[in-house]
């Protein structure tokens, strides 16, 4: 029985709420077919001015990416971690400026560990000499090949700086390059 009682209840709260919002919805229907009667017969409002020549001139704002149609492609021929990085996707950039910068502590790691080597090596020479045993032929080949090894590792690095400077001389002129485009685009 008191389920029943409940369920009757639920219903008629939901035939209630059906009842309010239908009628909500033909009062606003009502409401705007009023208004849109009140606009039709309302008179058409008219500003006169006399003709005069004027310049007439247009002008567009626009948002977007410009795309250059040559992509410049920057890569380091040395590995490290990016330690720098100045721009993103649509900054502007100027001549000469630094837009990243790697962490030469690697390329630094192989120097030193060269030295070392040549260092050890160098010791282990005068050790040699003093003595002046059997080794003292292969020790002063080894000193050879430490000093080659340090050689090529300046060598290494100096190249990698001077291919650095070539890359950003080449995005340099790539950037200048594309602002022309660009201003010859807009123009």
């Amino acid at each position: 029985m008191k389920r029943a009682i409940a369920l009757s209840l639920v219903v008629l709260l939901f035939a209630g709420i059906m009842a309010i919002r239908f009628s909500q919805y033909y009062a606003q229907k009502a409401n705007l077919k009023k208004q849109a009667a009140s606009r039709k017969d309302a008179p058409l409002v008219v500003a006169v001015q006399p003709a005069a020549y004027t310049t007439l001139s247009s002008s567009y704002q626009c948002v977007g990416n410009i795309e250059s149609p040559l992509t410049v492609n920057i890569s380091s021929q040395i590995v490290g971690t990016v330690q720098y990085l100045k721009v993103r996707q649509g900054d502007h950039v100027n001549a000469g400026e630094v837009l990243v910068k790697i962490d030469p502590a690697q390329i630094q790691t192989q120097v030193s560990q060269a030295q070392a080597n040549l260092s050890q090596a160098q010791s282990r020479y005068l050790q040699a000499a003093t003595t002046t045993n059997a080794n003292s032929v292969s020790i002063i080949s080894q000193i050879h090949v430490e000093q080659a090894a340090l050689r090529s590792a300046q060598a290494n690095y100096t190249q990698t700086v001077e291919n650095d400077k070539e890359q950003i001389s080449a995005a340099r002129s790539a950037v200048t390059d594309a602002k022309t485009k660009v201003a010859s685009a807009i123009a």
